[in-house]
Formats: structure tokens, C-alpha cells, sequence
């Protein structure tokens, strides 16, 4: 047994307890954050009492502890650090199992840990805020969340093994054709093809002029896209084939 098993299986106890106090205390977690908090933190001291005695697995930090439940119970679990970070493009959710996009393009495994059941409950807390929502009846869902901030996707079983989810915030980084390539997401002479196709277009013809940027499924073309919105000029439009 690995020294994280113990921890997890606190969490989940922890967790589970502190959902059926809820129920029993008629507590609404949006409203009622002050005695969540305590619910949770009465909890947390009576399983580290029964640590004392021999019963369970004792923590190793009663604060983090209780911060994580709360944040399970009243926001969207792990998730939240990636929802508030501003430099988090994508986070894909595969039942437990959290990846994200970051600032630099790449994909990074979430190493705060979560289980499949928390993060379908942070699925139903994004959709409570618009008129869509999942379930076994309807076990696939598109919707805009965040204050229309981002995009989820959500499949669940019986179409899915467990619940799969890709949420797409829509950032606007402020990317050049010089910072793609030293990523290597664009080719020196794509960039020099690209800005030339916008300038020498709008010269010669003196007319708006349409560019379209495209690719393959997963080829994240929106990069180009967005940094030749912002070379282009009010005679040129740049755009993205759906």
C-alpha cells in the first residue's frame, strides 16, 4: 500500500460524511459557506480522533484537509485552480484523471488529487448556472459555463465508460508569428508566408481580403488564428473555417 491510498480513502470518507451532513443540516453549499466550513472542519477533527486511537489512517495536514473538502463541496473541486488560472487554455477530464493546456501550449497532468465522482460533481456545478444539464437520460452535453468565459463538452455512461469532459476557456493570448515558431508550433517560413500573405494582399488589391487559417482535428489552428486577427488590418479578415 503506497503512503497516498491511506489519504485518498480518508478524503473520500471525509467527503462522503460531510455530503450526508449536508443533507441532514439542510445546508446549501453556495449560500451557507461559513457552516460548510464548520461542518466540514467537526468532521475532520473527529476522523483525526479516531487516527489517535488507532482507528484510521492519521493526516498529515488537518488545514489542507479541510480546504480540500470545502472546496470539493462549495466550488468545482481540483478543478478550481485551473478554472481561476487565467493561463489555462483546455482541461480534459477522463473519470479520475485531470490534464490541461497551459500558458505555453504544452500538456500537463493536474497533480492535485480527485476522483471520477468529484469531478462529475464539479460538471453538475458548471451546468446549474444554464438550462442544460447530464444525466442517464441525457448522458451527453454541450454548454457555455463561466459567464459564457468557456465551453464545456461532457459524456457520461452508458455513452461513455466514465465521464469524459474537455472544458475550452476562451483566452486570448497575446501570441506573434515570431512566439509560435520559437514553440514550435509554426515553421520560420510559415510566419514569413503568412505576413506576407496579409500585406501583399491588402497592397495589391486594395480590397478586404480573406485569409483562413485551417488544419486537422486537434491541430490547434486557433494559435495562428488569433495572432493573424491582430496583424491583420480593417481592409483584411482572417478567419476560421468551421
Amino acid at each position: 500500500m503506497t503512503t497516498t491510498e491511506p489519504v485518498t480513502s480518508a478524503y473520500a470518507s471525509i467527503r462522503n460524511e460531510a455530503l450526508m451532513g449536508l443533507e441532514r443540516e439542510k445546508l446549501d453549499p453556495r449560500a451557507d459557506f461559513d457552516a460548510v466550513q464548520r461542518l466540514v472542519a467537526r468532521i475532520v477533527d473527529d476522523y483525526q480522533s479516531q487516527a489517535h486511537s488507532g482507528n484510521a489512517p492519521a493526516l498529515r495536514d488537518r488545514g489542507d484537509m479541510v480546504r480540500r473538502v470545502v472546496r470539493s463541496i462549495t466550488g468545482f473541486g481540483a478543478l478550481s485552480q485551473l478554472l481561476e488560472n487565467p493561463t489555462v487554455e483546455e482541461i480534459f477530464i477522463e473519470g479520475p484523471h485531470v490534464t490541461f493546456i497551459d500558458g505555453s501550449g504544452r500538456l500537463q497532468v493536474l497533480t492535485t488529487p480527485t476522483t471520477a465522482d468529484e469531478n462529475r460533481q464539479a460538471i453538475n456545478r458548471l451546468l446549474a448556472d444554464t438550462d442544460r444539464h447530464i444525466d442517464t437520460a441525457n448522458p451527453i452535453v454541450q454548454a457555455r459555463v463561466l459567464n459564457d468565459s468557456a465551453r464545456l463538452t461532457a459524456v457520461i455512461p452508458p455513452i461513455a465508460d466514465h465521464v469524459s469532459a474537455t472544458i475550452r476557456k476562451y483566452t486570448m493570448r497575446k501570441e506573434t508569428l515570431g512566439h509560435l515558431v520559437q514553440l514550435g508550433g509554426s515553421r520560420l517560413s510559415l510566419g514569413r508566408c503568412s505576413n506576407r500573405c496579409l500585406g501583399l494582399g491588402i497592397r495589391t488589391t486594395g480590397r478586404r481580403e480573406d485569409v483562413a487559417p485551417f488544419g486537422g482535428d486537434g491541430c490547434r489552428s486557433r494559435h495562428p488564428l488569433r495572432t493573424l486577427h491582430r496583424r491583420s488590418t480593417r481592409t483584411s479578415r482572417a478567419f476560421e473555417p468551421t
